[in-house]
């Protein structure tokens, strides 16, 4: 059955939607490590900070585990990529775009 002509410009409408939308994801985009540790001057506990930047950063859900596989990485939403999740390299403090 021949195949209507109307469909042909809507597939390839959206095949360019598609790769322009794939063209312009910064997924794997890398932010500049923010890791910092700090001594607690009244207990002396060494501190550990991931992210230091006032960029809103929270976790995912209260409810969601917000560790990767043996714990190297925490998933994390920040205002550095709005609506988007990062991760973060709990050894060398590398942030990564993952969605």
């Amino acid at each position: 059955m021949k195949q209507p002509a109307f469909r042909k410009p809507f597939l390839s409408v959206a095949i360019l939607l598609l790769i322009a939308t794939l063209a312009n994801a910064q997924i794997g985009r890398r932010f500049s490590s923010e890791k910092k540790t700090v001594t607690d001057p009244v207990t002396g506990v060494h501190l550990t900070f991931l992210t230091s930047t006032p960029a809103g950063d929270h976790r995912l859900y209260h409810t969601h585990r917000q560790w990767t596989f043996g714990r190297k990485w925490t998933i994390f939403r920040s205002n550095r990529a709005p609506g988007e999740t990062l991760t973060v390299n709990e050894e060398t403090g590398d942030i990564v775009h993952i969605t």
